[in-house]
């Protein structure tokens, strides 16, 4: 029985939590209780230690717009500031606050303009609850050279979807594997009917980005950081063929010595040499798979014409929506993964013990950050205005509800079985609102020590731009060979080294990866 789409968020959370609606709450919740006992005292107002100041924002292209001005809004109105918003290119920054993704933030804080979080926020008292974040989120990806810089505002979350009816009629399982996902387009497609979504693409905000748009916002809050870029699905297969995840009981208290935190951590550069990795074994495997997908590209999941696909929340959210074509009708999986991975040092293939399906999580490419900068008048109020949006008890907690954000976890609660409600405003059945919070507890993989990172260089843009410059054209070619092309990339990375010293290329890289130290106060 096809499931009927309806609003199963009480009192319309997605609204009322996530739009500037949500001020009129404690009225409703007056008018719904009743006015209670009479009281014989007037509350005295609350204190509004910032009256009249005012708090400049800059966000970089892929964050919501709607959700910086509504949150920015009620903060203003309850402490009498004024708070405005804008949207710049990367190192373009001029204001109090900057909201950057993770690959952005070590070329912030590179750049010395920024301050390190107050050590008072990162002590368990704090409101902000600071050991409740994620390792990942709180830690690597939130820092550059041993100091923390970022405040945790937006988690990621990826999964696949696919057409339930389709794949009953095909007598078809979810994918398990990439090898998988591409022989369930392959049996799906027919002539004239693509079974997977066109190439990921750079969104319309980041291409103003590339290109020097100067109004980034007239691209509208929900075409920002839409998709899952074509970057960022290469490398979430890459990931799984890289190397066997490795759980933290395998290592045990052993501290890593220089090899072995080579062979654990590389990922598309080399810790030992500083050298890129992009053409190694595991990429060029995931390019000639991307490639296959190919020819069944075309279609579009949200119009009910694809199959399947890998998608943020935030395209969940809208494939569930009220009158979409696809709600009630999407199935909802892990990530696919792989039987088989590559050898560190050999490069041949390794099967995986029992045929298991390795997933190495692939994480940072869409968890968003706030950092305050040196120049900011009032940095406590910036650091303020940081803390209340990802309080856990406030505004954090409200924005995991309404799904018209599609912010991902970020925190080990947002996951556990007591909080499942969290996850309803997507609309799904019980049963799929379980595969989704399984789904997001399998991309985060805790108990996993050699997770992957997004490109964490204070460069990272350039090689973004080289990346998405040789391989889209090559995945679209009529003839592609992986070597070539993932060689190219491999030299275009190595060139944009060519004014930096080797010592800075090694700080940095080993940055990345959360090894270096602090440099900056």
């Amino acid at each position: 029985m096809q499931v009927q789409c309806r609003d199963r968020n009480p009192l319309s959370l997605k609204i009322l939590f996530a739009r500037k609606e949500s001020r009129w709450l404690p009225f409703i919740c007056f008018l719904v209780i009743g006015c209670g006992p009479n009281v014989s005292t007037i509350d005295v107002p609350a204190a509004k230690p910032y009256l009249d100041q005012h708090l400049q924002i800059a966000a970089t292209a892929g964050f919501e717009s709607d959700l910086l001005e509504d949150f920015g809004q009620s903060w203003a109105d309850q402490h009498g500031a004024k708070v405005s918003s804008t949207f710049s290119p990367i190192l373009e920054f001029r204001g109090d606050i900057a909201i950057v993704n993770a690959a952005e933030l070590p070329a912030m804080a590179e750049s010395g303009q920024f301050l390190p979080v107050p050590s008072s926020f990162l002590n368990r008292e704090h409101a902000l609850q600071w050991d409740g974040f994620l390792p990942d989120v709180s830690g690597l990806l939130a820092s550059w050279q041993g100091a923390t810089y970022g405040i945790p505002l937006r988690g990621e979350g990826r999964v696949m979807v696919y057409r339930k009816d389709l794949f009953e009629a095909a007598k078809l399982a979810p994918p398990r594997t990439w090898e998988d996902f591409v022989a369930a387009a392959r049996l799906l497609a027919k002539p004239g009917q693509p079974s997977l979504p066109v190439l990921p693409s750079i969104t319309d905000a980041r291409e103003a980005v590339f290109q020097g748009g100067a109004n980034l916002r007239r691209f509208g809050a929900r075409s920002f950081g839409m998709h899952t870029s074509l970057e960022t699905e290469f490398l979430l297969i890459a990931a799984c063929y890289d190397r066997p995840a490795v759980n933290q009981g395998e290592v045990g208290s052993r501290i890593p010595d220089e090899q072995m935190t080579d062979r654990l951590y590389s990922f598309l550069y080399r810790l030992k040499t500083a050298e890129p990795r992009i053409n190694a074994p595991a990429f060029r495997h995931a390019f000639e798979l991307m490639r296959e997908m190919q020819p069944f590209r075309g279609g579009n999941f949200g119009t009910g014409h694809a199959a399947l696909a890998i998608v943020s929340l935030r395209e969940l959210a809208r494939y569930q929506a009220i009158g979409s074509p696809v709600c009630g009708k999407i199935g909802v999986a892990p990530l696919p993964g792989a039987t088989f991975t590559y050898d560190f040092d050999t490069g041949e293939r390794v099967p995986t013990r029992s045929n298991e399906v390795n997933r190495l999580p692939y994480l940072g490419s869409d968890i968003w950050y706030g950092i305050v900068g040196r120049n900011c008048a009032n940095p406590d109020m910036a650091f303020a205005f940081l803390a209340d949006f990802a309080n856990p008890e406030k505004y954090g907690a409200e924005m995991i509800t309404a799904a018209i954000w599609g912010a991902g976890p970020t925190r080990s609660l947002h996951t556990e079985d007591r909080v499942r409600g969290l996850w309803f405003g997507y609309n799904l059945t019980p049963r799929e609102t379980e595969s989704l919070v399984n789904a997001l507890k399998s991309n985060l993989a805790t108990s996993v020590v050699n997770r992957r990172y997004c490109l964490r260089l204070p460069n990272q843009e350039a090689h973004s731009q080289a990346f998405d410059r040789i391989v889209r054209p090559a995945l679209k070619a009529e003839k592609a060979d992986a070597v070539k092309t993932l060689g190219e990339v491999n030299d275009a990375w190595t060139a944009l080294w060519k004014d930096i010293p080797d010592a800075q290329r090694k700080r940095w890289v080993e940055g990345g990866h959360g090894l270096g130290s602090r440099t900056r106060p």
